[in-house]
C-alpha cells in the first residue's frame, strides 16, 4: 500500500542506528491465487532468518505502518513470539481481540494473533528447521498454526504499549 514500504524502511532504519544488525528482505509473490503461497512465503523467510544466523524475524505485511521506534521497543520485551496492538483502518472487528485490548497497558499473554505484523525469536522455528511449519491451505489460519505453536510450548504476547497501523483487515 502507498507510504506502508516508507514506514517500514523507517522503522529498520532507526533500529540499525541504534546498532540493532537488522535487514529488510522482501520475499518474492508465490501466489498464483490470492493468499495461496503465503505459507511457503512465510516458511522461506524463516528459514532464511535461520541459516544466516539471525536471533529474530519480524513478518511485515505489505498494509502496515509501524511508527519508527516499533521494532526496538519490541525487541527490548525478550519474548518469544510478540505482536505490538493492531490498530485497522476500519475500525474494530468482531473476531479481533487485539483490536479491543487498551494501549498503554504492557504485555499480554493470547492465544493468538493476526500475522500483519508478527516478530519471533527464530528458535521457535528449529522443530520445524526444514521449512514446513506454516500451511499454505485456505483454513490453515492463525487459530491452526498458534495450536501447533502452543503445543510445542509458545504462546504469542501482545505488547500494548506498541502500536501499529494496518490498512486492511487480516
Amino acid at each position: 500500500k502507498p507510504g506502508a514500504y516508507e514506514a517500514v524502511r523507517a522503522m529498520c532504519t532507526k533500529a540499525f542506528e541504534k546498532g540493532y544488525a537488522v535487514v529488510l528482505v522482501e520475499i518474492a509473490d508465490r501466489c498464483y491465487r490470492p493468499y495461496d503461497a503465503l505459507g511457503s512465503m512465510r516458511n522461506e523467510a524463516y528459514v532464511r532468518a535461520l541459516l544466516e544466523g539471525y536471533e529474530y524475524i519480524l513478518y511485515v505485511d505489505n498494509d502496515v505502518y509501524p511508527p519508527e521506534d516499533a521494532l526496538t521497543t519490541m525487541l527490548d520485551r525478550f519474548v518469544p513470539i510478540l505482536c505490538p496492538l493492531l490498530r485497522y483502518d476500519e475500525g474494530e472487528h468482531p473476531s479481533l481481540g487485539i483490536t479491543r485490548m487498551k494501549p498503554n497497558s504492557g504485555l499480554a499473554m493470547v492465544k493468538s494473533v493476526p500475522l500483519s505484523f508478527l516478530m519471533f525469536r527464530t528458535s521457535v522455528f528449529l522443530p520445524w528447521w526444514s521449512g514446513d511449519f506454516w500451511a499454505d491451505a485456505i483454513g490453515a489460519d492463525e487459530g491452526f498454526h498458534f495450536t501447533k505453536l502452543r503445543a510445542s510450548g509458545h504462546a504469542p504476547f501482545v505488547d500494548t504499549d506498541v502500536t501499529v497501523r494496518v490498512s486492511g483487515l487480516p
